[in-house]
């Protein structure tokens, strides 16, 4: 069945318990949460929990057409009620997340955008975000400004890991750690104020931890003793692109590790004509 943006609706089992969806993308979203929740990253997940955004009174005039016209009118509350895809608590901003799961289309829609309005005004505190998902970009709404960033963007996110390796045994292994480590502290740093308050905040001590990790040495699993190319060859493997993007990946990594910046430029070039074709 589609629901009336075309959409097909879904039924995922989660935790047991079997949960109807309004499209795929939903469900989607749904199980990666319910990952993060297991990871104690975010924690008291719902699913499609309902809000009174707004409650008002609606005055109902009936009248009755005789030789002494009588009107009666009567006064009842009324409300206006959000149905949110998702309700959780954030670890990592430490506050509790109302989310909406949104298409391009979706999120333009006249009543979605009222909606919107209405909660911001009337819900947000201190404590409680709006979090509005379009594809990949990721828009917080605190109750006085407005944070975007990409969908998944974690503190320490699994967009980091792609098979066997993560990206940071890559830079670890080539002896750069140290200063790629400092250098995103500096920025997260100064930038935080103008750009993604707490969340820079937070990846700034993110990167600070791992420096200190590796000043101790354990931050050294037995995966690090591997030699660069071949960790290199096996996290360009796991992206889903062209194999000729994936050989020009490799070699703009490699000439960029061995300091020759001009060759590393122009596949760069090419990789971007490659990639916008």
């Amino acid at each position: 069945m589609k629901n009336k943006f075309g959409n097909i609706k879904i039924e995922k089992k989660i935790n047991g318990e079997t949960i109807k969806f309004d499209s795929i993308a939903e469900s989607n979203r749904a199980i990666y949460l319910n990952e993060l929740e297991k990871e104690g990253k975010i924690k008291s997940l719902e699913f499609q929990k309902k809000f009174t955004i707004q409650e008002f009174e609606a005055k109902k005039i009936i009248s009755t057409i005789k030789l002494n016209k009588t009107i009666k009118e009567t006064i009842k509350k009324d409300k206006i009620t959000y149905k949110a895809d998702f309700y959780y608590y954030d670890c990592g901003i430490q506050k509790y997340v109302i989310e909406d799961l949104k298409s391009e289309i979706t999120a333009k829609a006249k009543d979605y955008v009222i909606k919107r309005k209405i909660i911001i005004n009337n819900l947000l505190d201190d404590n409680i975000i709006f979090r509005e998902v379009v594809g990949e970009l990721k828009t917080d709404y605190y109750k006085n400004r407005i944070i975007k960033l990409v969908a998944d963007d974690e503190v320490g996110g699994s967009h980091y890991k792609l098979g066997e390796f993560e990206v940071f045994d890559l830079i670890y292994s080539t002896g750069y750690a140290s200063s790629f480590s400092k250098g995103n502290v500096i920025k997260y740093l100064l930038r935080f104020p103008q750009k993604n308050g707490l969340q820079d905040l937070l990846k700034a001590k993110f990167y600070l931890e791992k420096l200190e990790e590796n000043r101790k040495k354990q931050y050294m699993p037995n995966r690090l003793k591997t030699k660069t190319n071949t960790i290199l060859l096996n996290l360009i493997e796991q992206l889903k692109i062209k194999s000729n993007q994936k050989q020009l990946i490799f070699n703009i990594i490699k000439n960029t590790i061995n300091l020759n910046y001009k060759k590393a430029i122009e596949e760069l070039e090419i990789l971007i004509t490659s990639y916008k074709l």
